[in-house]
């Protein structure tokens, strides 16, 4: 609760690899990107990427045999008809997730597209599958999500099987 990518590489290096590594993970998934939302563009977005590159490669050090995917965060609301009742920096922080996702080769899930992008949520709240909060899922809603990044993460991997198969 209350995490950020910023909190995560203040933790001790070393024992945060050693944590990660004894666990043996074949896929390790990072979801960041709601809390920062809330703080707005407070956190310069240059020092958003260097940190979350930082973290990234600390897995990597950690567990270099795994396979690595970050997940982005969900669309939020907002009762602000004009910015199309959407938090406007969601996008700006899904941009730079990307950014660094592509740079270090790691799988990307977009929650905020799968959910339907800007506005998604105002939608989600009308239709029970958004908190009154304007940020959370319902417990319906989440277990959409939920189906919805398991099968993106079947499928890449059906692909990579048929990848790794082909001569």
């Amino acid at each position: 609760t209350g995490a950020r990518v910023r909190f995560l590489d203040k933790q001790d290096d070393d024992h945060f690899g050693q944590v990660l590594s004894a666990g043996k993970p074949d896929l390790v998934v990072l979801a960041f990107g709601s809390n920062e939302v809330t703080d707005g563009l407070l956190y310069p977005m240059d020092k958003f990427r260097e940190t979350l590159d930082a973290v990234m490669a600390q897995v990597e050090a950690a567990v270099p045999n795994a396979s690595y995917m970050l997940a982005g965060p969900p669309d939020m609301a907002s009762k602000n008809a004009a910015y199309g009742h959407s938090r406007a920096v969601v996008p700006i922080i899904v941009k730079n997730q990307i950014q660094v996702a592509k740079k270090r080769g790691w799988a990307y899930w977009n929650q905020y597209a799968a959910m339907g992008g800007a506005g998604s949520m105002w939608a989600w709240m009308k239709g029970g599958l958004g908190s009154q909060d304007m940020f959370h899922p319902t417990g319906q809603g989440g277990n959409l999500l939920g189906r919805w990044q398991y099968q993106a993460i079947i499928e890449a991997y059906t692909k990579y099987l048929a990848r790794s198969a082909a001569p």
